[in-house]
């Protein structure tokens, strides 16, 4: 009787891998289809990704102008000895702090965007 309980576990056991094996397949193509929906998702971020980082780029230029242009109005003689000069800095620096605001919020807006369809 050992023998035919064996077989029987043989038998049973057999089947039991053959059901399990097409349950890996499955698992290994969705786990292959969710990386490539990952990867088609990522790279339909990638353009707007890139806006961000120009944006921030330029921030950061506007920021470093600013910096510099405030360095040299902080300079009391530059109000006695060329006061065009001193008017003309000034507005410079208005026009780069007005830009740099636009940039920010620009930027503002393409974060808000990116993280809305990475969710």
């Amino acid at each position: 009787m050992t023998d035919m309980e064996d077989y029987r576990r043989l038998i049973l056991q057999t089947g039991k891998e053959e059901k399990s094996a097409p349950k890996e397949t499955e698992k290994q193509a969705s786990a292959q289809e969710r990386r490539r929906e990952t990867a088609n998702h990522s790279a339909q971020l990638a353009p707007l990704r890139k806006k961000i980082q120009t944006a921030e780029k330029l921030m950061e230029k506007h920021q470093s102008k600013l910096k510099r242009l405030d360095e040299k109005l902080a300079d009391p003689d530059l109000y006695v000895k060329d006061p065009t000069k001193a008017t003309q800095l000034a507005k410079k620096r208005l026009d780069t702090e007005k830009a740099l605001a636009e940039m920010e919020e620009s930027w503002l807006e393409l974060s808000g965007e990116y993280e809305a369809a990475s969710e």
